[in-house]
C-alpha cells in the first residue's frame, strides 16, 4: 500500500492468506494517518511524497479510516501561536506491532529463515516524530518534556551507531522518499531505522542469533557494493 501510486516491485515474504489479508485494514489506517498528518501542515514535501498524498486522498478507502486515523490537536489548550500548529494523527492500531512486522519481513528477505531467538515482545522501539497518545492531548509542559527526551535519545542513536543503507526491491526499486531503511550492527544486536515519507522515523533494536547477524551483514555489504 505504501507504493501503490508508483510502478515498482515489492519485497515480499511468505504468509498464509488469512494473516496476509487480515493486515489490510491496519495498513490502510496507518498509511492514512501518515498522509493526513502531512497534508494538515504547511510542509516542504518532495514530488514523490506529494504524488502519494494525492493518490491516497482520491481513494475511496481513504474515507473509511475516519474513525481509526483521526486528526487531533497535540496540545490540551491551544492559545495564541499554538492554534496554528498542525494537527497530528491518532491511529487506533499498534504501531509498534506494525514496525516489528516490517522489520521481521526484511530480516526474512535477507536470511530466508525464521530466527526464534528474536523476542519481538522485548524489542526496543524509539519514535522521535510520533506522540503515542495525542487523542487525550498534552499540556505544553508535557510536550516540551517529551520532545526533549525524544531529541536526546535520537541524538544518542545517530551519534553512537554506524548506519548503513538498507536494500530495496529488485529490479524496480521503490521510491526512497516514500520508504527507506538503515541498519547498524553492535555485537549480537541489530538496529533498524525506518523512514516513511521523509518524515516519520522509527528505531528498533533487538538481539538475534549469530547466523542472522552474519546474513544481515552480508546482505548489507552486497547492497552497498563493498
Amino acid at each position: 500500500m505504501l507504493f501503490r501510486a508508483f510502478s515498482c516491485d515489492s519485497i515480499t515474504v511468505p504468509a498464509c492468506s488469512l494473516h496476509n489479508t487480515s493486515r489490510s485494514d491496519q495498513d490502510q489506517t496507518i498509511i492514512a494517518g501518515f498522509i493526513k498528518s502531512l497534508a494538515s501542515g504547511n510542509y516542504s514535501l518532495s514530488p514523490d511524497v506529494q504524488k502519494a498524498i494525492a493518490y491516497e486522498k482520491n481513494k475511496s478507502t481513504f474515507d473509511t479510516t475516519k474513525k481509526t486515523a483521526q486528526l487531533k490537536p497535540l496540545f490540551r489548550r491551544s492559545r495564541g501561536s499554538l492554534k496554528r500548529m498542525p494537527k497530528l494523527s491518532y491511529i487506533s492500531f499498534n504501531l509498534k506491532d506494525w514496525i516489528c512486522q516490517i522489520t521481521s519481513g526484511l530480516i526474512f528477505d535477507a536470511t530466508h529463515n525464521y530466527d526464534p531467538s528474536i523476542d519481538w515482545q522485548d524489542v526496543f522501539i524509539h519514535d522521535p516524530n510520533w506522540y503515542s497518545a495525542p487523542q487525550k492531548r498534552l499540556s505544553k509542559t508535557e510536550v516540551i518534556r517529551l520532545t526533549k527526551e525524544k531529541l536526546a535519545l535520537t541524538e544518542l542513536y545517530e551519534k553512537s551507531l554506524n548506519w548503513l543503507n538498507g536494500w530495496s526491491s529488485h529490479p524496480n526499486p521503490y521510491p526512497s522518499d516514500i520508504y527507506r531503511f538503515y541498519i547498524a550492527f553492535s555485537d549480537n544486536s541489530i538496529f533498524f531505522k525506518h523512514v516513511f515519507y521523509n518524515s516519520f522515523v522509527w528505531y528498533i533494536g533487538f538481539q538475534c542469533s549469530e547466523n542472522t547477524h552474519k546474513s544481515l551483514n552480508y546482505k548489507i555489504v552486497s547492497a552497498n557494493g563493498s
